[in-house]
């Protein structure tokens, strides 16, 4: 005993005190002073308690009891104690009672060491396996709970798990997922597809996605989009996560867009109307395939708003008034609409709508947004509706002031013919009617002449 108590004296890595049977300090080794900043007289004939956080003080009694009981035992406790920056250090002591010859107690002896980092660690485990576990119930729950088809596969497509959405997605109950294989819910068409992708995943290891279709319950075809990532398993090897979500609603809004969008289109082409767009900003602008066929120029990427080179097209004296219109749009966003003389970049003369208005964002004009038509086939209608009008006005007062003066003679001269007998004078009335109907002839060809239109839409 003697040679252990030099050895555990000097030792730098054990702390080695001795307790009178009240549990008072009677002995503090060197290195235990150090370690925990004591000074060995201040705390001589101290009760141990004054370096053991309360929390433990029944533990210590307790421990203190047993040695009592069993002298020739060792018993091993773990105290935490208050270190030198006030942070808890942790330790671990073995308690024997030493007795005298005559089996009667004399001290205590404690010996022990700092445990901090093992306990640190252990805490660390601990939480980091807590924490593993409460993600994997939350990955678990939104495994189970999500919308989204969750499937798990290896490279050759054998299901090894699956969620219960992606279950109802191709219609399979979820005790049988792993009879099955991805190909059989892969229309044939998409093998070479689904091949292609694996490979690319497990390639380079990165996210990636395509759309297929899945068949459910053999016959209907459900659109889906896939999103995959490989990784490496060590008991399992390479296996591939996806996740396929429903598009069948986004499939449909797509077609019917696309279709509305080629109504659009058509409806532009028969009306001869485009879209244009410039932005302030860059003073770029957007032209509609329609708007080239007006101006008759080739379709470009990318057009650089030029105000000058903009209204080269319009006559001279329309110019002006289109800058200033432009100019209220810019400034407060006033819309403008105007129907022109245009000549297109092949010298045709048209005539065109033009019309725009501010494209308003958080407040601010960034740009302008207009249509431009062609109203050519209208105004010539227009112009052909006068034209006939005037000659419907001219044909009317013909009819209701030329031709009533000589008819109105023949009508009163058929009267004298009935009723004078005078050879001479009867002469007279013949030649004058003669006279009249030849006038009235001459006006009726006159009409027959003038030009009436007739196939007006």
């Amino acid at each position: 005993m003697e040679i252990n108590s030099a050895y555990l004296e000097k030792s730098e890595i054990l702390f080695y005190v001795r307790l009178d049977l009240h549990g008072n300090y009677s002995y503090l080794s060197p290195h235990f002073c150090d370690y925990f900043g004591y000074k060995s007289e201040d705390y001589l004939g101290k009760h141990s308690f004054s370096t053991i956080c309360e929390e433990d003080h029944q533990i210590c009694l307790d421990l203190l009891s047993k040695c009592k009981k069993n002298p020739d035992k060792a018993f091993t406790v773990k105290l935490r104690k208050p270190g030198k920056n006030g942070k808890i250090i942790f330790t671990q002591w073995e308690f024997t009672l030493e007795i005298d010859e005559n089996k009667q107690p004399l001290e205590f002896i404690c010996v022990g060491f700092d445990i901090t980092k093992k306990v640190n660690r252990r805490n660390e485990i601990v939480e980091l396996n807590q924490e593993i576990e409460d993600k994997e119930h939350k990955y678990k729950t939104l495994f189970e709970t999500s919308s989204l088809g969750i499937l798990l596969h290896n490279p050759n497509g054998d299901l090894y798990d699956a969620n219960q959405a992606f279950c109802n997605m191709v219609g399979i109950e979820k005790q049988d997922i792993k009879k099955y294989n991805i190909y059989h819910f892969s229309p044939e068409e998409y093998w070479q597809k689904d091949k292609d992708f694996i490979n690319d995943l497990i390639l380079k290891r990165t996210v990636s996605n395509y759309e297929k279709e899945f068949i459910k319950n053999n016959s209907e075809k459900t659109p889906v989009s896939i999103n995959g990532k490989a990784f490496f398993d060590k008991e399992e090897g390479t296996l591939i996560w996806c996740i396929a979500k429903d598009i069948t609603e986004r499939k449909y809004h797509e077609e019917q867009l696309k279709q509305q969008n080629e109504l659009l289109k058509q409806t532009a082409g028969i009306a001869k109307l485009g879209g244009w767009e410039l932005d302030l900003k860059t003073l770029k602008t957007t032209w509609t395939k329609e708007v080239y066929e007006i101006h008759d120029r080739e379709i470009e990427t990318i057009n650089t708003f030029e105000i000058d080179k903009s209204l080269a097209n319009y006559r001279s004296e329309d110019r002006q008034m289109i800058r200033e219109a432009l100019k209220l749009t810019i400034k407060n966003g006033q819309p403008y609409n105007f129907e022109l003389r245009f000549t297109s970049f092949k010298n045709k003369e048209k005539w065109v709508r033009v019309s725009g208005e501010a494209t308003i964002k958080d407040g601010e004009i960034v740009g302008i947004k207009g249509i431009i038509q062609d109203i050519s086939e209208r105004k010539n209608t227009e112009e052909t509706i006068l034209t006939q009008n005037e000659l419907l006005k001219e044909i009317y007062y013909s009819q209701s002031h030329l031709m009533r003066l000589p008819l109105a003679n023949i009508l009163g001269l058929v009267d004298l013919l009935e009723l004078e007998t005078d050879p001479e004078e009867l002469k007279v009335i013949k030649r004058k009617l003669k006279l009249s109907a030849t006038h009235l002839d001459q006006i009726i060809k006159e009409l027959a002449n003038k030009k009436v239109i007739t196939n007006l839409p």
